[in-house]
């Protein structure tokens, strides 16, 4: 497998990423969409450096011997408690050969060192099993499946995502995962699937 790194946004990526971004193997598992448009790298790029620059996310570019593969994103920081969620896809002609997993590494270790961050969650879709391996591989442990209602986009509207956990720093089992307290709060009033049949929103592990 070729050397993977990580390195900050930058323009002249913005052809790679519009490239990679528009095949169907990664919008098939992400919320990128399919047609990706025309402009989509630009603006997601844009948006990626007004928000880093407000420290509201930490966003990496993943890199194969300089060439550019994937996306890691470290996506809703909250400073205050020091957690925050990993987002990510890998180009498809990257997939299944380690690269996801090894990206995946290192932005824990850029959360853990460079940001301080205690814990981090992240999810995938239950028919994605390669995501859950990457995620589990390293480290990371399944906390619950549960319905996505809408708040989790509606690209993959009420269909089942597993939630994984990682812990980084001591303290971090102090740390709540409000995204699936809310869940659970709501389950009663949301869990309702397209075909009219009540369903537990979330089930923990």
């Amino acid at each position: 497998m070729s050397t993977i790194t990580l390195t900050l946004p930058a323009l002249r990526y913005v052809a790679d990423i519009q490239r990679c971004a528009s095949d169907p193997r990664v919008s098939a598992t992400c919320n990128v969409p399919h047609p990706y448009p025309a402009d989509g790298a630009q603006r997601w790029l844009e948006r990626t450096l007004q928000s880093t620059g407000e420290k509201k996310n930490a966003v990496f570019l993943v890199l194969a011997e300089r060439a550019f593969c994937g996306i890691m994103s470290v996506n809703a920081i909250d400073w205050e408690k020091g957690c925050a969620e990993l987002d990510y896809w890998i180009a498809g002609d990257y997939q299944g050969i380690g690269v996801g997993t090894e990206a995946v590494r290192l932005a824990i270790q850029r959360a853990r060192g460079e940001l301080g961050l205690k814990v981090l969650f992240s999810g995938c879709l239950v028919s994605n099993a390669a995501s859950g391996r990457i995620l589990q591989k390293n480290g990371f442990r399944e906390v619950g499946r549960f319905i996505n209602d809408g708040r989790r986009g509606q690209k993959f509207l009420y269909q089942e995502m597993r939630r994984f956990r990682r812990d980084l720093l001591p303290g971090a089992h102090e740390i709540r995962d409000d995204y699936v307290t809310n869940l659970t709060r709501g389950a009663a009033s949301s869990a309702v699937l397209a075909t009219g049949v009540q369903s537990p929103l979330v089930r923990r592990s």
